[in-house]
Formats: C-alpha cells, sequence, structure tokens
C-alpha cells in the first residue's frame, strides 16, 4: 500500500476515524503480521508496535536468544508484560507473536480490549516463508515443517477467537492489507 491512492486514502481515512481502540495482528509466525501491521498503521495514519521487536530492544537480546537461554515461559511472561502495556496505547497497530495467544491473559485482553485479526495462511505458504529463517526459535528442529503443523493445530481455535480472520490472499503483502482493511471497513459498520 506504499502507493495510496484516493480511494484507497478515503477508505482509510474512513476506518482510522471509526477505530476506537488497538487493532491486533494474530496468527502463525510467516503469516505476515510484522510486514502487513507496519503498513498497515502507516495507511490509517497509527502508531505501528511489534511486540517481539520491543522485546528484543527492551532486553539487549534476540528472541531466539531469550528462548535458548531462558526458556519459552520466560519469554511468555515478557510477551504478556510487553502486550498488556501496549493494549492500553489506544488506536494503534500491534502485531504480535505467534504464541501469544497461548498466554490466557493475553487471550483475554486482545479479546476485551482490542480488535483482533487472525492473518490465516496454508501451512505450505507458511513453510516456504519459513524455511530459510535463522531467527524462530520454534522452528530450530528437525522437521519444521510438522512442527508449524503441530503448532497450528495447538493455536487454531485459539486463533479462530479473533473478531476477524483474513485468509492470506497470496497476492503479495499489499493484497494482504487490502483485504485486512476491507473486513475491518465492514466489522466498524456493525
Amino acid at each position: 500500500m506504499s502507493d495510496l491512492s484516493p480511494t484507497t486514502a478515503d477508505f482509510t481515512g474512513h476506518i482510522s476515524h471509526r477505530l476506537s481502540k488497538p487493532l491486533v495482528l494474530v496468527g502463525m509466525m510467516g503469516s505476515g503480521k510484522s510486514h502487513a501491521g507496519s503498513l498497515l498503521a502507516s495507511a490509517l495514519s497509527l502508531e505501528h508496535y511489534d511486540s517481539d521487536k520491543l522485546i528484543e530492544k527492551d532486553r539487549g537480546r534476540t528472541i531466539s536468544d531469550i528462548f535458548s537461554q531462558d526458556g519459552e515461559a520466560a519469554f511468555r511472561a515478557l510477551e504478556r508484560q510487553k502486550i498488556l502495556h501496549l493494549l492500553s496505547s489506544g488506536p494503534c497497530v500491534i502485531s504480535t507473536g505467534g504464541g501469544c495467544v497461548t498466554v490466557p491473559d493475553i487471550l483475554s485482553a486482545i479479546r476485551a480490549q482490542a480488535v483482533s485479526v487472525w492473518l490465516r495462511a496454508d501451512i505450505d505458504v507458511l513453510y516456504e516463508r519459513l524455511k530459510r529463517s535463522k531467527n524462530r526459535p520454534l522452528m530450530d528442529c528437525e522437521d519444521p515443517k510438522e512442527r508449524l503443523k503441530t503448532l497450528m493445530a495447538q493455536r487454531e481455535a485459539l486463533y479462530a477467537q479473533a473478531d476477524l480472520i483474513v485468509d492470506d490472499p497470496q497476492a503479495g503483502i499489499d493484497g494482504l492489507v487490502y483485504a485486512v482493511l476491507k473486513a475491518l471497513d465492514g466489522y466498524l459498520d456493525r
């Protein structure tokens, strides 16, 4: 959405004036939450917060380092603290880590204080996007594709609690951002 046409600009302005709380993107790693979140925030003239990047900045370590040195439970505690704080920021766009929904406090707070969007993508698509990634601690295993399937099976019902579900149109990031904006516009009209 780098080149907003006048029609798209009117469309996004119409949305941002009606959004009174954070827009939170949830979904599996590789679903586009960080990239789409940045573009959505820009299109809507809102601040964008990426919970994983903020945790890395606060701690001076990568998520992979936190996982390997402190464990997943310690990371989830940091994630809980960061997301609960961000939810009090008013209208903004928050990109979350893929596993945040597994923490009951986070999921409850998102449901109560935000408009949530599950960016849903097929396992094969996610695998293609992630297979060369070096900074995904949960993908550091013998069979990453099987790991993705397991994680999806564990999280799918949690992601499905989102206010909106947007399927990856596989039309690139602009198509995904447009699909979110269209779904959000319909949601806010209710």
